[in-house]
């Protein structure tokens, strides 16, 4: 409890406002964690208490990392590597596991229960793994609030299967994709070369049930996401045209999504693309029950007709039925992706990734690839678009965006300046080295001052229940929601009427909340502490 008071004393002046949108968002702090060799984050996650908990590779054994060589400690190249910070960039602690092969770790994520959990592929099966299959194995762990180990598990058979991403599923259990070459062990029903794996499991990693889907061709899941339906969606790329796969253009990848029931079944499945090779990385669903697709595209036909140059960061939005909304590129004449999506406070999307380019889409470039955020309407109309970097590669893999609308970048860094200090590995145009590199922006959507009391919202800490008042709740349909830090929805009503409205916040655990009024033509936030 003091160390969750310490992070909000200075937020606690109770705060309601309207929101609005505005330029690009400068950074609050930047910050880089790693070694003197190649260290890169490849995901990161809002926590309860305002902080963040990120994870990659770690290629040094110095700096951050822990003191001497890795290859005294585990005799890898690379080892997962998971560190939880305050809202701060203050490390809480540190998760450094592997053995002497190649573990890579792509997924961090905070369980329904507070602890934390790390997803990615392992090529060990030594040191700190048990139980790998084979070639290649998903590896997931579950570590506590210090990061003391919990439990780790390996699933998958005695092929090549490489790890998507890992998720909160409905009540304590977990789901997780990927793209599997295996035939045996955990898998069963591949279709021919590497198929979508979708897999559910209880919150100890037990397997509730496991479904491949895919055709003759190589296929690969990067993403999923829990729908509003209690199904699933995955997202990423096939080169196949049969079996579960219909309608590719070519016999390069296109962009593959397929939609799922609760317990796995398919309902449907759709190709995207051109002729040339296309995917996606990142799925979300929006609050009005699309979906809204990021990855990258090199066609310039079929499904893309707007291409730019080199290969373009790709946007693609679908219906609940799966039926195309829209299919943008946005970029210029080199090399431009789309690695992660998000629904800001405001319904808007938020698209981060990487750029080389310096016209089309893109004012500036510090240089090589920069970190790219664009803030898109939901038709995908640019608002505004930022980099950040220094003079050689920056590339921004994932985001996090918290309750109070701050955002968060992760990547890899091999620059030293402008945007980037702090790098520990060589700073040189041949040899450079990566370190992860983590950006706090501040609010992407602004904040302006309300109407004179059109919010109120008592107490500011409360344990039990919290009254809202409002001007005005006569409006037909006045929702409120109460999120988390990490942006989850914790709570949700609609209400009619005037006056107070109180809400039982008993059931909540530990953390910093929004409360977000909706209404026809307005939205409201105040913010309230649980103890």
């Amino acid at each position: 409890m003091n160390l969750l008071r310490g992070y909000v004393i200075a937020a606690l002046v109770f705060i309601t406002s309207s929101v609005f949108a505005q330029s690009a968002p400068e950074i609050i702090w930047q910050k880089c964690f790693g070694g003197t060799l190649d260290d890169t984050g490849y995901g990161i996650s809002s926590t309860n208490d305002g902080g963040y908990f990120f994870a990659g590779c770690a290629g040094s054994g110095d700096g951050d990392i822990f003191p001497g060589p890795l290859e005294e400690q585990h005799g890898g190249t690379c080892d997962y590597w998971a560190v939880k910070i305050d809202p701060n960039s203050n490390i809480q602690f540190k998760v450094h596991l592997g053995g002497t092969g190649t573990d890579v770790a792509r997924s961090p994520l905070q369980t329904t229960d507070g602890n934390y959990l790390v997803g990615g592929a392992t090529g060990s099966n030594d040191v700190d793994v048990v139980g790998n299959h084979g070639d290649l194995d998903f590896w997931v762990t579950k570590v506590n609030t210090t990061g003391s180990l919990i439990w780790k598990k390996c699933f998958g058979g005695t092929g090549y299967d490489d790890f998507g991403s890992i998720i909160n599923a409905d009540g304590d259990n977990l789901a997780m994709c990927g793209g599997v070459l295996s035939t045996n062990g955990d898998v069963s029903g591949n279709h021919g070369s590497s198929d979508f794996w979708l897999v559910k499991t209880d919150a100890s990693g037990n397997i509730l049930w496991q479904k491949c889907f895919g055709g003759s061709g190589y296929e690969k899941a990067f993403d999923l996401k829990r729908c509003s339906d209690g199904g699933y969606i995955l997202v990423g790329f096939t080169e196949s045209n049969d079996g579960d796969v219909s309608g590719n253009h070519s016999s390069d990848y296109d962009g593959w999504v397929i939609k799922t029931d609760a317990s796995g079944n398919l309902q449907w499945q759709k190709c995207l693309g051109g002729t040339d090779q296309d995917g996606f990385f990142k799925v979300i669903q929006l609050s009005n029950s699309n979906f809204v697709i990021a990855g990258y595209a090199f066609s310039n036909d079929y499904d893309i007709s707007d291409a730019h140059g080199k290969d373009d960061g790709w946007l693609v939005s679908l219906n609940q039925d799966g039926d195309l909304l829209w299919s943008r590129t946005y970029g210029g004449d080199s090399s431009d992706e789309f690695n992660t999506v998000k629904e800001d406070l405001l319904g808007q999307l938020l698209a981060g990734g990487f750029t080389k380019s310096h016209d089309g889409d893109l004012s500036n470039n510090y240089g090589d690839k920069d970190y790219w955020l664009v803030r898109l309407n939901t038709d995908g109309d640019i608002l505004w678009d930022t980099i950040y970097g220094g003079t050689y590669a920056d590339v921004c893999y994932d985001m996090a965006l918290s309750g109070d609308g701050t955002v968060a970048l992760t990547g890899y860094t091999t620059s030293n300046d402008n945007d980037v200090s702090g790098n520990h590995g060589a700073i040189d145009p041949y040899e450079a080295k990566k370190d992860y590199w983590i950006v706090k922006l501040e609010n992407v959507v602004g904040i302006d001052q309300p109407e004179a009391g059109a919010l109120t919202l008592t107490p500011t800490i409360a344990s039990n229940r919290i009254q809202i008042s409002l001007n005005d709740i006569s409006e037909a349909g006045t929702e409120i929601i109460i999120r988390n830090m990490a942006g989850v929805i914790m709570k949700q009503m609609t209400v009619k009427g005037s006056g107070g409205i109180a809400v039982d916040v008993t059931d909540l655990p530990q953390g910093i909340y929004l409360v977000e009024v909706q209404q026809k033509m307005k939205r409201l936030i105040g913010k309230f502490i649980k103890p």
